[in-house]
């Protein structure tokens, strides 16, 4: 027997099929994205891998350009500037400098104790005493926190104390990838604490300056307190400053 369909019920079924299709699309859309997200530490790994094992210089030359940047911005790290800090063999007498462990940082500790913490733009992360201007060593330390770069002075020893910070990484499991990526929103008189062997020091802001590793390295800063981080927030083509001056201890 043959039964002859309303036209109206038939146009409505098509939207309705054409309706549950969208949503299947969107739906499986969705799911890919969260899965590429879920996923984007080790995907991003892995292209990096891949382009490293492909061309090794690569790495190399980009390692290679980093700590030239460091050192001609911030100096060249020699462990005697630490004032007595490292013993003959170049091991750190004091325990606060060596580096923090992978393992404590997975887990959330910070076991020295030190941190920097500026209420203005709500940092808190600890501090890290390195005691290389290696570019990946100082990547690598800069997962765990914020780092008092090699060769500067130790909070309340006198001369500059620098501490830089990642502000570029996007990666969500890199706790503190962006760390410092708020600096631009200092303003002169905040406040920035640091808290380094039981004490605190507390900093008031000078100066917010951006530029070039070459223009900033030519200003000679001689500021108590040097806070630097990659600019613009994303890039890592300039730099940009942070100056502040010690108020109470």
């Amino acid at each position: 027997m043959h039964t002859n369909m309303d036209p109206q019920l038939f146009f409505k079924d098509k939207e309705r099929q054409g309706f549950f299709k969208h949503v299947l699309v969107l739906l499986v859309s969705l799911f890919l994205v969260l899965l590429v997200l879920a996923n984007y530490g080790s995907i991003v790994d892995l292209t990096s891998n891949l382009s490293y094992t492909i061309f090794p210089s690569k790495k190399t030359a980009e390692y290679e350009k980093l700590t030239a940047e460091l050192i001609a911005l911030y100096g060249s790290g020699k462990p005697e500037y630490y004032q007595g800090s490292f013993n003959d063999s170049g091991t750190s007498n004091n325990p606060a400098i060596n580096n923090y462990s992978a393992r404590a940082s997975s887990a959330g500790e910070n076991p020295s104790g030190n941190y920097i913490y500026i209420p203005e733009i709500n940092v808190n992360a600890p501090i890290i005493f390195g005691g290389s201007t290696d570019g990946k060593t100082i990547l690598d330390q800069l997962k765990l926190g914020t780092l008092v770069y090699p060769g500067s002075s130790l909070p309340g020893n006198g001369g500059s104390t620098v501490i830089i910070g990642h502000s570029s990484s996007n990666l969500p499991w890199q706790k503190y990838g962006r760390i410092f990526s708020s600096l631009p929103e200092l303003s002169r008189g905040d406040m920035i604490i640091v808290s380094y062997n039981g004490r605190k020091y507390s900093y008031a802001v000078d100066n917010k300056i951006t530029g070039s590793v070459n223009e900033l390295a030519s200003l000679n800063l001689t500021n108590d307190l040097i806070l630097g981080t990659c600019w613009p927030i994303g890039t890592d083509e300039q730099r940009i400053l942070i100056t502040a001056s010690l108020v109470s201890n």
